[in-house]
């Protein structure tokens, strides 16, 4: 029998089989490798303290990812609605002095992206015509390619601008943007968890000279025992309570008030429940000696 295109078809299919095989290797080796930058990226982040080394990271990163020649990273001033660069890799400086600040209004690629929420590309800003005024400016600073990615917030709120620059023209595979997504992500989540203990740490320094002042008597309750926790002088010196008293949780705001104001406080502490606010209201206070005093709570 002739079995020559059965041969054929085996060797071909052989043939098929072992590409297959070497496509699938390599893919797995590049997943791997973009896998293992990921993890290298994450574990820098966390070793650095100050944000700006870390959209420094980021950016670094994000260029060697996307084969760009030069970046930055730019945070958004919310109240002045511009976008103002904190990390720069590549860029002389009239460039950083011509972009220190953009206007969220603007016609530029991140402001576009800003006002989109989304990421803008421009692959050939000498022709690109929704970026026709831009073009001049590209040519001036050496770069005919850009895209702006948002860093957006857990609500969407959008917290800067990771952008990438290539002297040439050229578009990023979406492989190479799906990671780019990552690593933006991994920004915004340093921005919003920096912000968050800088606004943690200025409530407590508002907190703390509330306590240390002299001029009103402050005092901090657990919600759910009633317990006193805390109290500055002002309140000691007025109840004639001691400082020990305070510190070992021997003192509760039913103790310290007399049975005929109770009613009124539940009333003030389901208030405080549903609008985060007590009183203003006035009571009597029981103070160590046993006397009561007129007081006004807020």
């Amino acid at each position: 029998l002739d079995i020559t295109k059965r041969k054929q078809a085996e060797e071909e299919l052989t043939s098929v089989k072992d590409r297959l095989a070497t496509e699938l290797k390599d893919r797995l080796a590049t997943e791997l490798a973009d896998m293992e930058r990921l993890y290298l990226l994450s574990t820098r982040l966390l070793q650095q303290d100050e944000l700006t080394s870390v959209l420094h990271e980021v950016l670094t990163a994000s260029i060697e990812l996307l084969h760009a020649d030069k970046g930055n990273v730019q945070l958004y001033d919310e109240r002045k609605r511009v976008l103002e660069i904190v990390a720069s890799v590549g860029f002389n400086q009239d460039f950083l002095d011509h972009f220190k600040t953009v206007d969220a209004n603007d016609n530029c690629v991140c402001s576009v992206a800003l006002k989109r929420r989304e990421r803008v590309v421009a692959e050939n800003l000498s022709i690109d015509p929704d970026f026709k005024e831009f073009a001049p400016i590209a040519a001036q600073y050496d770069f005919q390619a850009v895209q702006s990615t948002p860093l957006l917030g857990s609500n969407r709120r959008v917290f800067g601008m990771l952008s990438t620059h290539w002297i040439q023209p050229h578009r990023p595979s979406e492989r190479e943007l799906q990671l780019l997504d990552l690593y933006a992500q991994q920004a915004a989540r340093q921005i919003e968890r920096k912000r968050a203990e800088e606004a943690l740490r200025r409530r407590e320094e508002w907190l703390r000279k509330i306590v240390d002042t002299n001029a009103v008597g402050v005092l901090f309750f657990d919600q759910q025992t009633g317990t006193l926790m805390d109290a500055n002088d002002a309140f000691l010196r007025i109840t004639g309570y001691t400082r020990r008293q305070v510190d070992g949780r021997k003192l509760t705001w039913r103790k310290m008030t007399p049975p005929e104001y109770v009613d009124e406080s539940l009333r003030q502490l389901e208030q405080l429940e549903v609008t985060g606010r007590i009183g203003p209201y006035e009571k009597e206070y029981y103070c160590k000696d046993g006397s009561r005093r007129w007081m006004l709570f807020s």
